[in-house]
């Protein structure tokens, strides 16, 4: 495994939309560290900035997509491009050559009715950005610009990159002395099939975000927590049997889950299966997500692809043996 890394445009950003997301959920953060935004931008001058950035990075689609420009460019990079540069973000995305608008929305309109976690929000944000380029564009840059001023000028002070730098050691001399502890993380959260890490695999580490890694294979990545594996574990221990018997109770869904469990297919062809609508595929999977054994991936034409856990099919199984038999 390689060396984790501190990256500062990519903690700028994702630090942000983790403050947000806090607010909303209305969490407990006093051990968060993303929370240091809280005393910058109830700041006056800030207040229109601040509502800026919460309009599109409340989004976690959106801030993976800047996110994975600014991995493979530089923050730099971002707050330099012009109105084609920015637009091309979205284009590339779902694989799309052409930079006709109504094109480039009809594919993402198409992802978002695959994708499971998809919200409101999403769609408005990506459609603004896409029609309303320039706009959107001129808004998003300065207030990013204004914000890693602070960020950079009176948030990443000597002390604090000290700390930083403290924190990383640490994290580089565990895996260096062979701690399992990231790579047993990220393999039971089913991101590899090999149940190996991939050539290409990157690892940051997010400060201000705090107990969360940034995992990039080849220009794609997502976020983990650090204690996603004592979480994982913790939902297995509690399987819900019944919610899983009144899943599988549904003939359709049924039959979707054999298929899946003989080889991965993509919403269309699962609907041709089973001779149902796309939009039926959908509902259909969304009942499957409650029990954390379907997973997803982002295929060519910007086709959704999905795959069963057969492990955590299994534990569901042996959890109903073991209820039966129970003495």
């Amino acid at each position: 495994m390689g060396e984790m890394v501190y990256h500062k445009g990519l903690d700028f950003i994702f630090s942000i939309h983790k403050y947000f997301l806090t607010l909303e959920k209305n969490e407990k953060y006093e051990n968060e560290n993303a929370m240091i935004w809280k005393e910058y931008l109830e700041q006056p001058e800030l207040v229109f900035v601040k509502n800026d950035l919460k309009t599109v990075f409340i989004s976690r689609l959106f801030t993976s997509a800047i996110g994975e420009f600014v991995e493979r460019n530089s923050l730099q990079a971002l707050f330099d491009l012009d109105e084609t540069g920015f637009l091309k973000i979205f284009a590339d995305g779902i694989n799309s050559d052409s930079l006709d608008r109504e094109r480039i929305w009809e594919l993402h309109d198409a992802y978002f009715s695959e994708e499971l976690y998809v919200r409101e929000e999403d769609f408005v944000i990506f459609k603004e950005a896409i029609f309303n380029t320039e706009v959107f564009r001129v808004r998003l840059i300065n207030a990013l610009k204004k914000t890693y001023s602070v960020f950079e000028n009176r948030i990443l002070s000597t002390e604090m990159m000290t700390v930083i730098e403290k924190v990383l050691k640490q994290h580089n001399e565990n895996i260096k002395n062979g701690d399992e502890t990231y790579t047993k993380h990220i393999i039971n959260m089913k991101v590899f099939d090999s149940g190996t890490l991939p050539e290409g695999f990157k690892l940051y580490m997010l400060y201000f975000c705090s107990k969360n890694y940034l995992i990039s294979v080849e220009g794609n990545f997502l976020i983990f927590s650090s204690d996603v594996y004592d979480k994982m574990k913790s939902i297995y221990e509690k399987l819900d049997i019944q919610l899983f018997l009144n899943v599988i109770s549904d003939n359709t869904r049924l039959n979707l889950l054999k298929l899946l469990m003989k080889r991965e297919y993509y919403g269309a062809e699962l609907a041709r299966e089973l001779e149902v609508t796309t939009a039926n595929i959908s509902h259909h999977i969304m009942k499957f997500s409650k029990l954390k054994i379907v997973k997803m991936r982002k295929g060519e034409k910007s086709r959704i692809y999905f795959s069963v856990l057969k492990e955590g099919v299994e534990r569901y199984i042996d959890s109903l043996r073991d209820f039966l038999y129970e003495k």
